[in-house]
C-alpha cells in the first residue's frame, strides 16, 4: 500500500538545444531525491531547474537543491516560500 506521501512530486525534462531544463512539481522529499540525481545525470549539459512549480521540500531536498546550486546549477522560479526554506537550510548546515 502506498503512503499518502507517495508520488508527490513529478519530474519533467526539455532538451533546449542549449542543454536541459528540468521542472520539479509538487513536494520534494527524501524518496524522489535519486529520481532527480538520476535525471540530472542523464541530461544533456548544461542544466538548469525550473523550481518554479515546487511547493514543498523537506531537509534532504533542500540539501541536495543547496548542493547542486554550489555545484553551477541554476535553480530557477523558486517562489518566495521556497527561497525563504533554502536560505534558512543553508544557515542552519
Amino acid at each position: 500500500m502506498l503512503s499518502p506521501d507517495a508520488m508527490t512530486f513529478r519530474i519533467t525534462t526539455d532538451a533546449t538545444g542549449n542543454g536541459t531544463v528540468i521542472q520539479i512539481a509538487g513536494r520534494l522529499s527524501r524518496d524522489g531525491l535519486a529520481e532527480v540525481r538520476r535525471s540530472i545525470a542523464a541530461a544533456d549539459q548544461p542544466v538548469s531547474m525550473d523550481l518554479g512549480p515546487l511547493q514543498h521540500a523537506d531537509a534532504e531536498a533542500l540539501s541536495l537543491l543547496a548542493a547542486l546550486e554550489s555545484a553551477g546549477i541554476e535553480l530557477n522560479g523558486l517562489s518566495q516560500y521556497m527561497q525563504l526554506m533554502l536560505a534558512r537550510h543553508r544557515y542552519r548546515e
